[in-house]
C-alpha cells in the first residue's frame, strides 16, 4: 500500500473527505479567478494599476498560482489566453 493510498483511506475514515474537497475546490476557484483577472487586466503591472488587488496580494497570488498549478500564470492555458487577447483587441477597436 502506498502512502497516498494509506492517507486517502485514513482521511475517508476520519470523515475529512468533504472538508478536503471543499478546501481544494475553493483553492482552485481562487487560482482560476486570479488567472482570469491577470489576463483581463493585461499582466502584472496593469493588474496592480487596476486596484483589483494590492501589489502584495498580486505577488502573493502569483507565487501561490505557480506552486499549486506548477506553471506560471502567464503560461497557463495558452489557447484561452489567445482568446482573451483577441476579444480585448476586438472590443477596443
Amino acid at each position: 500500500m502506498s502512502a497516498l493510498t494509506f492517507f486517502a483511506a485514513l482521511g475517508k475514515a476520519a470523515g475529512l473527505e468533504p472538508l478536503a474537497k471543499g478546501i481544494a475546490g475553493a483553492t482552485v476557484q481562487r487560482m482560476v479567478g486570479f488567472w482570469v483577472m491577470w489576463h483581463l487586466a493585461g499582466g502584472l503591472e496593469p493588474l496592480i494599476a487596476t486596484g483589483w488587488l494590492s501589489r502584495t496580494a498580486t505577488y502573493r497570488s502569483r507565487k501561490e498560482f505557480g506552486q499549486i498549478m506548477h506553471v506560471e500564470v502567464e503560461d497557463f492555458w495558452p489557447e484561452a489566453i489567445a482568446f482573451i487577447d483577441s476579444e480585448r483587441k476586438r472590443l477596443a477597436a
